[in-house]
């Protein structure tokens, strides 16, 4: 399986599609934030497998009665498929890493996800970068899983592509 994680900052609602697009099955790790949300989601991503263009998108909806979100998460890496996530949520698993010499708390319990999964899975951070006014480019970064904090890999990646694309990004 393939665990693409990504930040919050720029253009996340297209790396998804563009998975799809290319032929992959993915499946996103998201809360919505209203049923008539998630009903809606489902449709459109039907209507788009139903197109033919597009393989299919799963939602794992966390939060959701009935759902167990890790389990999922480790199911679709089991099976093959690309699983998509935010590493830059702070939850009750995060772990503590450096962002512009800040510490921040993030990864979401992805370290665990990613230990678990073991070498079976291939980890990249993936940024939408925009390369126009309606155009952006899907850049990859490899995440070494047997580096000692694969969780602050992924920050320093976050951090290097900031600082190269610091005009895309807005922060409040």
């Amino acid at each position: 399986g393939v665990l693409i994680a990504t930040p919050h900052f720029g253009g996340v609602e297209l790396v998804v599609p563009s998975i799809a697009r290319m032929g992959f099955n993915a499946n996103a790790v998201l809360k919505f934030s209203t049923q008539n949300l998630s009903d809606k989601a489902h449709q459109y991503v039907d209507s788009m497998a139903e197109s033919g263009e597009f393989s299919k998108i799963s939602f794992i909806e966390l939060g959701k009665p009935g759902s167990n979100g890790a389990l999922e998460m480790a199911g679709a890496l089991r099976r093959g498929d690309v699983l998509f996530t935010v590493f830059d949520e702070e939850t009750e698993y995060s772990v503590p890493a450096k962002l512009f010499g800040r510490t921040v708390e993030g990864g979401a319990g992805l370290d665990k996800l990613i230990k678990f999964a073991g070498a079976s899975a291939t980890v990249f951070n993936v940024f939408m970068v925009r390369t126009g006014d309606c155009t952006f480019k899907m850049v990859l970064k490899k995440i070494d899983i047997e580096a000692e904090n694969p969780i602050q890999a992924m920050y320093d990646h976050l951090e290097s592509v900031l600082i190269d694309h610091l005009e895309q990004w807005y922060f409040l």
